[in-house]
């Protein structure tokens, strides 16, 4: 009962975070609408469709290290099943909280016959990773945000990263889970993996999430067309830190309303406030449609996995 209750408070909140940061946005458009008719805003389709390049190949990246990360822990599983089992659970990264989401991989792990202990521990491994290489790409971007930002923001960003890819070492997450809630399945992995596959993980991660920035870059570039090439940099730092603020957030789905205010507190630097905040919500659009398509089309893998 007091779990049930504590779910709803935290769907409650994590709702009410999201309508006021939606609010907050709108106001901000509504505000300064005179501006945004100044500045011609209109949609260039072409760089808008070439954004969803990058994505595939990000998400290509994504589904192979998943794929690799089961691999080093002693389970193969073909790439098609690879695809299934994380495009599977997609969308449930919508509902407020990271539960779901794991709980939908995990099971969809355990009916290609991995253990959810293997599983599990494979989804905190990548998850550490994930956020560290989103806070790698911020942090490689720090030369535009030197003035812009507090030197203490920039300088907890590289501890962060630091302790995240240190969080990441064999050792010491095998150290960390046996403090894990006894609810969690130990882990009984068939071998360990090694520091230096955490390190290829990282920069497979990081150029998937540098990626990602030239496709937000180029959604930017559909309804800004001043933003020039000088703004690859600054968009994929602001993504790279919007994301990684957006995943700590346990209260908001897939960080919504979050990742929206922190990616147009950033682009405010480089561009008038109400266009950032009309290309964040248009970075959130796009690349939903995208987690849904590609949802849409592993039902085909999934289909293909079956039969195998």
């Amino acid at each position: 009962m007091a779990m049930r209750f504590g779910r709803l408070v935290k769907t409650i909140l994590g709702w009410g975070v999201v309508l006021a940061s939606g609010y907050y946005l709108s106001r901000i458009v509504f505000d300064n609408w005179g501006l945004l008719q100044q500045s011609h805003i209109n949609i260039d389709w072409l760089y808008l469709l070439l954004s969803f390049l990058p994505l595939s190949v990000s998400f290509y990246i994504g589904i192979s290290a998943w794929r690799y990360i089961l691999k080093i822990m002693g389970y193969e599983i073909s790439w098609h099943k690879s695809f299934w089992t994380v495009s599977g659970s997609h969308l449930a990264k919508f509902i407020p909280g990271h539960v779901v989401a794991l709980g939908g991989r995990i099971w969809l792990c355990k009916r290609e016959n991995i253990p959810e202990s293997i599983a599990g521990t494979g989804l905190v491994l990548e998850m550490i990773v994930q956020l560290a290489a989103s806070i790698m790409v911020f942090c490689l971007t720090a030369y535009y945000w030197i003035g812009l930002l507090a030197p203490a923001l920039i300088v907890m960003a590289f501890v962060m990263m630091a302790f995240l890819i240190l969080a990441a070492h064999p050792r010491l997450l095998a150290l960390l889970w046996k403090y894990a809630p006894a609810r969690f399945v130990q882990v009984k992995a068939k071998k360990s993996y090694s520091f230096h596959q955490v390190i290829i993980l990282l920069f497979a991660y990081a150029t998937a999430w540098s990626l990602q920035g030239g496709a937000v870059f180029l959604l930017i570039k559909s309804i800004y067309p001043e933003f020039g090439c000088g703004g690859v940099g600054p968009a994929t730092g602001a993504y790279g830190g919007g994301y990684a603020l957006g995943f700590v957030s346990m209260v908001t789905p897939g960080g919504l309303g979050i990742r929206e205010g922190v990616l147009s507190y950033l682009l405010k630097f480089f561009m008038p406030l109400p266009v950032a905040v009309l290309a964040s919500v248009l970075v959130r659009l796009c690349f939903t449609a995208f987690d849904v398509l590609m949802t849409i089309i592993s039902l085909k893998y999934y289909r293909r996995a079956v039969t195998q």
